[in-house]
């Protein structure tokens, strides 16, 4: 299968932004757990603390990052072993 230039570039600017989505999910999962932790310590004191809710979303905003980030590892290694065995038998791709 050949790809054109064009596609290539579709094709990289789609990982980088599935990168930088995966990251971003990641980052603000991150955010909702230490906003809990500080929830259920200092500030449960005063406030009313997180509901568990607010856990279990920021647990499917990491598990979506990483799953984000492991389907762009997956592609890319894909990638790689198609271009070895292309490379293998000669052709270009």
């Amino acid at each position: 299968m050949n790809f054109t230039k064009h596609s290539k570039e579709v094709l990289r600017l789609s990982d980088e932004a599935l990168k930088a989505v995966s990251l971003y999910l990641i980052f603000f999962g991150l955010l909702v757990m230490v906003a809990i932790g500080a929830s259920w310590g200092g500030w449960g004191f005063w406030f009313a603390p997180l509901s568990l809710r607010w856990f279990i979303a920021a647990v499917v905003l990491l598990s979506a990052g990483c799953f984000g980030l492991l389907v762009l590892d997956a592609k890319r290694c894909i990638r790689k072993v198609k271009l070895k065995l292309n490379a293998r038998k000669g052709r270009k791709s």
